[in-house]
């Protein structure tokens, strides 16, 4: 089940949601010149799973730069545990003693850390993630540049039934949902949920970034929401 809510999705394929959005042109812009600037960054791959070449943390240049960055992830974050919240009173309608919601409005001032803070994955053919869960509360993937002859690739396939392409998938015990995806999309999901990224043959490179989100912290002292 996909719900739409102003210009994001909530998708429920299965008991954890997974929210889908899209950065704007200005946003999208901003984070390729900041995956451009981190090709040079401290390699990630030690800490990673991706069987991937080059996986690097960001070169954050300035601090303007590292606000810039938070500043675009926070109202995806926010319509997340918003919406988490509202699944969560409905669960919680009946209890007699429901745990302390927030107020919408104070949403906003939510607080979290990055923890060590974003990395760009930069794939090329045949490079892939294996199936794995990530740390913290929250877990985000954007998809950066995303060239078209991945796309492309499912319909010249000789096997249609489960082209699987440079796709993302998301797996739940025996529950699977995958996406194609495109670029400039964001995604959230709880930290636990397994995902897996799926090769392609075409010599192309596709930039993604991934984060972890820690120490989610309620206004006005609030009791922080039970994650499923």
């Amino acid at each position: 089940m996909k719900i739409r809510i102003n210009d994001y999705d909530i998708i429920l394929p299965f008991g954890s949601a997974i929210y889908q959005s899209k950065f704007t042109k200005d946003e999208l812009d901003f984070l390729k010149m900041l995956a451009e600037d981190s090709r040079e960054g401290e390699n990630a791959s030690e800490k990673l799973v991706g069987n991937i070449q080059t996986q690097t943390e960001p070169v954050v240049k300035d601090k303007n730069t590292q606000e810039r960055f938070s500043e675009i992830l926070h109202p995806h974050i926010v319509n997340y545990l918003t919406v988490d919240q509202k699944r969560q009173k409905v669960m919680y309608e009946n209890s007699i003693r429901p745990p302390d919601f927030v107020d919408e409005e104070d949403m906003q001032n939510v607080t979290y850390d990055l923890g060590s803070g974003p990395w760009f994955n930069y794939m090329w053919e045949n490079e892939f993630n294996p199936l794995h869960a990530h740390h913290g509360s929250l877990s985000g993937i954007a998809m950066i540049q995303v060239p078209t002859e991945i796309k492309n690739e499912r319909y010249n396939a000789e096997t249609p039934n489960y082209e699987t392409h440079g796709d993302l998938e998301w797996v739940d015990g025996n529950n699977h949902y995958k996406v194609i995806p495109e670029e400039g999309s964001i995604f959230l999901f709880p930290s636990y949920l397994k995902h897996i990224v799926y090769p392609w043959h075409s010599h192309v490179e596709r930039i993604t970034s991934s984060w972890n989100i820690f120490n989610i912290d309620y206004p006005n002292n609030k009791i922080e929401v039970a994650y499923e």
